[in-house]
């Protein structure tokens, strides 16, 4: 059969029409699929409790009104303390005139007992006794270090009256014996130069001309026994002596008395080991 070119023509176009609508519906169909797909794969969004919400907001609430409460403690107890801190400043001046004359009557309380006490360390004690004085003295020295000197002074007197120990010191009746005795002969048995001190000399010497030398030999050695009893025995143990309180004079030791002060001595010292030391005490009453 013969077909004409218009005939042909036709078909070609109805052919290709078809291939464009297949193509489209295609598409489509696996567009539409797609979406299918998507919005089955998504989950459901779950369901609100509206108790459950109210619930939460209500502890929300209740935690925020808390913290807020202890933030206002808080903040009254930091009133409360500037205040306290305010007035304590207003009355700064009010304490300051007032501990003043406090330290100036614990100085004449410590003086009045040093005067009437056992005179161990004497120079010492007044020295220390002196220096607050002459603080006191001065309107200027700072409060806070005047009642610092008066209470290192009660210390160190209460510490004094509970402790037994040993110092170096010249003779209670004839202080310097021992260094006259070094002037006159540095090898004399009265002089008896320690090795510390003679080594300290140059080749030769015969006098301790050094000040700080000097300085170093004592008569003897003294022990006080809290405020009970003090002693003095002399460098080569020659004399012991003791304070008389009744009469407040010092009176010669004798006899065993004088090996009692030189073991009180060395054991004071350190030099022996620790024992029962017997002291002459008197006890009024």
């Amino acid at each position: 059969m013969v077909i004409s070119k218009a005939a042909r023509k036709m078909l070609f176009a109805s052919a290709a029409l078809g291939l464009m609508t297949g193509g489209f519906a295609l598409s489509a169909t696996a567009q539409d699929a797609t979406e299918d797909t998507t919005e089955t794969a998504l989950p459901a969004a779950p369901a609100v409790d509206p108790a459950d919400a109210y619930s939460r907001v209500l502890q929300q609430i209740a935690d925020t009104q808390a913290s807020t409460d202890q933030r206002r403690l808080y903040l009254q107890k930091q009133q409360e303390q500037i205040a306290s801190l305010r007035a304590q400043l207003a009355s700064m001046d009010d304490t300051k005139a007032a501990i003043r004359p406090l330290v100036v009557e614990m100085a004449a309380s410590v003086e009045k007992e040093m005067v009437q006490d056992v005179p161990f360390k004497i120079v010492e004690r007044f020295a220390r006794l002196d220096r607050l004085k002459e603080d006191l003295s001065d309107e200027s020295a700072p409060i806070s270090s005047l009642f610092r000197q008066a209470i290192n002074l009660y210390d160190v007197e209460v510490l004094s009256g509970n402790s037994i120990e040993a110092y170096s010191g010249d003779h209670p009746t004839e202080p310097g014996t021992r260094l006259a005795a070094c002037d006159e002969d540095i090898n004399s048995s009265e002089c008896d130069l320690p090795d510390e001190v003679r080594d300290e000399l140059p080749e030769g010497a015969t006098q301790v001309e050094r000040e700080d030398l000097r300085d170093n030999l004592k008569d003897g050695a003294y022990v006080h026994f809290g405020r009970l009893s003090l002693i003095y025995l002399q460098h080569d143990s020659s004399e012991a002596w003791r304070w008389d309180k009744p009469t407040e004079a010092w009176v010669q030791m004798s006899g065993s008395d004088v090996l009692d002060a030189r073991r009180a001595v060395r054991i004071a010292r350190g030099e022996s080991a620790p024992g029962v030391i017997l002291s002459p005490i008197r006890i009024d009453g």
